[in-house]
């Protein structure tokens, strides 16, 4: 009934959650936790022997750690910040379902990591969630904005070696062409040619990344 969904090394300042999640009413209701990296949070629940309601108790909902996704709650302020409402789900025999769209920003003294986590200690059917989540940093900067503050600058690093590598790539072609005109053009360096090119492949070949998951 507890279970550890993703984390993010939130700015500052700067970090904002967002969530567009679903699931069916009968599942209900399930909570995010927004743990931090303290020692008397994350640290503390993750990879122990503890129960849910224990994990669960360790957040304070007075600093919004807690995200009820319901459209029902005795916290008025977590009913609010939920974004949740009740639809029908024709894909489910026109079942009731929650949708919750929303998001949270974070204030912190210095970067921290983020934990979130999903629970319902109610549950006896396990949890369900259809979900989408963007963490985001330094909002005014596409180059760093969907980045985690530990990877910051890791795709200026890949577009340099990425552009490099071409020249590299462009390189040999141009000498593969010199010595196949002057007939010296060896088996070794025709082995590294193919070799650069399967790399260059690979390189462009699209990689699949899921837009949703489903717990």
């Amino acid at each position: 009934n507890w279970v550890f969904l993703t984390r993010f090394c939130f700015l500052s300042q700067d970090g904002v959650f967002e969530y567009d999640v679903s699931y069916p009413k009968s599942y209900g209701p399930q909570n995010f936790l927004l743990y931090f990296d303290s020692v008397y949070q994350w640290p503390a629940v993750y990879k122990t022997s503890k129960t849910c309601d224990e994990r669960h108790k360790i957040l304070d909902n007075d600093n919004n750690q807690i995200i009820s996704l319901t459209n029902f709650t005795t916290q008025i302020k977590s009913t609010h910040a939920s974004g949740c409402g009740e639809y029908r789900e024709k894909y489910d025999n026109n079942t009731v379902w929650y949708r919750c769209t929303h998001y949270r920003k974070f204030h912190s003294y210095r970067e921290r990591w983020w934990f979130i986590a999903l629970d319902n200690c109610r549950s006896t059917q396990g949890l369900r969630l259809r979900y989408k989540i963007t963490m985001t940093n330094n909002v005014n900067d596409g180059w760093l904005r969907h980045f985690s503050a530990d990877e910051f600058y890791i795709l200026h690093t890949d577009l340099i070696f990425t552009i490099l590598y071409y020249a590299l790539f462009i390189a040999s072609c141009f000498e593969a062409y010199i010595l196949h005109t002057d007939l010296i053009f060896t088996i070794l360096y025709y082995a590294l040619f193919i070799a650069s090119c399967f790399e260059a492949c690979m390189q462009w070949s699209p990689k699949h990344i899921p837009r949703d998951h489903l717990i």
